[in-house]
C-alpha cells in the first residue's frame, strides 16, 4: 500500500495538548495587563526547512504537508529532512529560525507511516515520541518542550496535531530549534519506534505592558524587553533612550514589571533595577536600585535625590543584580521620571 494512500485513508487530525515534562524556569506565562506601554512588531509567516528526504528513512514518494497555514505573526518550521528512528538515527534534526523574544503559543505536527505498521506490536513501538529543544545563538539550549504524545498504533497511518504550551513568554531571541527523539541518543538494542517531525509553530501573542505612571519631568520610557540577571551583560541591560539632562540636582522615580498573578509560587528575590545616566555610552550617575517587586503585585518603583555631575544625552535601565545566577530574577523595565530640583539660593550680602 503506498504511502499517500495511508494518509486519504486515515488522516483525520485530532487535536491533543502534550505535556510539558521539562519547562524550566527561563520561560514565564504573562497574562495581559491593562494599557500597553508598546506593542511588540507584528511578525509576518515564516516558513523554515527544506523538503529532502533521506534514502535510509523516507517513509515514501511524498510526505504529509505541515497543517498550519501561514498566517501574520506565525512563524512555522518544517523538519522533513528524516524520520527519527531511536535503534539506527537519526534521533534528532535542527533548523535555523529567526524567533525574537516574546510571547507565544507553540504548537506541533507528528506522524508516522509506513506499508505494515498497522500489524506492529504496541508493546514494541510506545515511544513514537519527541521533545522540542530551543537554542539561541551561542548554540545553548534555553529550554525543553515535550515529549508529544505516542502515536496510536494498528494503523497504516497516524498522526498527532496539538499544543505545546499557550501563551508562554520567550524571553531571549533563538536561532535554531532541534527536535529530538525522546529515546536519544540511538542503540541498536531499543525497538525502532520510528517517529516524523512534520512542524513546529509559534503564533505570537500581543505584547501588552503597563502604562507609565509618571508624568512630570524628564520621562523616560525604556524599550518593552525582559532583563535577566543570570545571562549575559546585554541580557541585564535596555538599549539607551536619548534624554538630555541638565547638571544638577534631580528626583528621580524608576517604574519596574513582571507579572506574579500567574506565578504565585515563583521565588525571583531580586527583580530590581536601576536607571543609569550617561553621556555617549560613558555612566556618569544611577540611581539606587527598585524594591524586589512582591510576590502579591506586578509593580514595584522607587523614588530618590541623585546629582547628574555633567550634561547627559542618554538613559538606560539596568539589572540591579547581574550578575547574580542563582535566579533569572526576570523584570521589565517601564520608565523613569528625572525632576529637577531648584538650585539653592545663594546668600547675598545686606549691609
Amino acid at each position: 500500500m503506498a504511502f499517500l494512500s495511508f494518509i486519504s485513508q486515515q488522516r483525520r487530525h485530532k487535536t491533543v495538548r502534550a505535556s510539558n515534562a521539562s519547562q524550566s524556569f527561563f520561560w514565564d506565562a504573562w497574562a495581559s495587563s491593562t494599557g500597553a506601554l508598546s506593542k511588540a512588531p507584528v511578525l509576518l509567516a515564516v516558513v523554515i526547512g527544506v523538503s529532502v528526504f533521506a534514502p535510509s528513512t523516507a517513509l515514501g514518494a511524498e510526505k504529509p504537508s505541515c497543517p498550519f497555514e501561514p498566517a501574520p505573526s506565525r512563524t512555522i518550521v518544517t523538519f522533513q529532512n528524516y524520520t527519527l528512528v531511536a535503534s539506527r538515527g537519526p534521533t534528532q534534526e535542527t533548523q535555523p529560525v529567526t524567533l525574537p523574544a516574546g510571547r507565544y503559543t507553540i504548537s506541533y505536527y507528528s506522524y508516522d507511516g509506513y506499508e505494515g505498521r498497522e500489524k506492529t506490536d504496541p508493546n514494541t513501538q510506545n515511544k513514537e515520541q519527541w521533545n522540542m529543544l530551543l537554542i539561541d545563538s551561542s548554540g545553548k539550549t534555553i529550554t525543553t518542550f515535550g515529549p508529544t504524545p505516542d502515536l496510536k498504533d494498528g494503523v497504516p497511518f497516524a498522526e498527532q496535531k496539538g499544543v505545546f504550551v499557550n501563551d508562554v513568554l520567550v524571553n531571549q531571541d533563538i536561532a535554531k530549534v532541534m527536535v529530538q527523539h525522546v529515546l536519544h541518543p540511538a542503540d541498536p538494542q531499543k525497538n525502532p519506534n520510528s517517529v516524523s517531525v512534520g512542524c513546529v509553530v509559534f503564533d505570537r501573542v500581543s505584547t501588552d505592558l503597563p502604562r507609565c505612571p509618571l508624568t512630570e519631568g524628564v520621562v523616560v520610557k525604556f524599550p518593552s524587553v525582559w532583563l535577566r540577571s543570570d545571562l549575559g551583560a546585554d541580557k541585564a541591560r535596555t538599549a539607551s533612550v536619548k534624554a538630555d539632562l541638565e547638571a544638577g540636582k534631580y528626583e528621580v522615580r524608576v517604574v519596574a514589571f513582571d507579572n506574579h498573578s500567574d506565578k504565585p509560587n515563583q521565588v525571583q528575590p531580586r527583580e530590581q533595577i536601576a536607571a543609569i545616566v550617561a553621556v555617549n555610552g560613558k555612566e556618569v550617575a544611577r540611581t539606587p536600585a527598585t524594591p524586589d517587586i512582591p510576590d502579591d503585585g506586578n509593580i514595584a518603583s522607587g523614588s530618590w535625590t541623585i546629582t547628574i555631575p555633567n550634561n547627559t544625552n542618554e538613559v538606560w535601565a539596568q539589572h540591579a543584580a547581574y550578575p547574580d545566577t542563582t535566579s533569572p530574577n526576570s523584570v521589565v523595565p517601564i520608565c523613569a521620571a528625572f525632576k529637577k530640583l531648584p538650585e539653592p539660593k545663594q546668600p547675598s550680602c545686606t549691609l
